[in-house]
């Protein structure tokens, strides 16, 4: 697809949508806390201290839609 077949709306949404994506992996690397967080859990994925999500729905069942 070229720009040039696009209206200006549709390529104001793509616009939009790739700056938004943008600024939000810029504040993930700005703030400390939350990439603290992101890197905790990118760490228990690596040792394996995960819980599949068939345990999640079974779990969610069993508590009546809590978890």
């Amino acid at each position: 697809m070229k720009v040039s077949d696009l209206t200006v709306e549709e390529l104001e949404s793509i616009i939009h949508r790739a700056v938004e994506d943008e600024l939000e992996d810029f504040y993930f690397v700005l703030d400390s806390q939350l990439r603290a967080k992101i890197d905790e859990g990118l760490k228990d994925i690596r040792e394996g201290r995960v819980t599949s999500i068939d345990k999640l729905i079974a779990r969610r069942k069993a508590t009546g839609g809590k978890i």
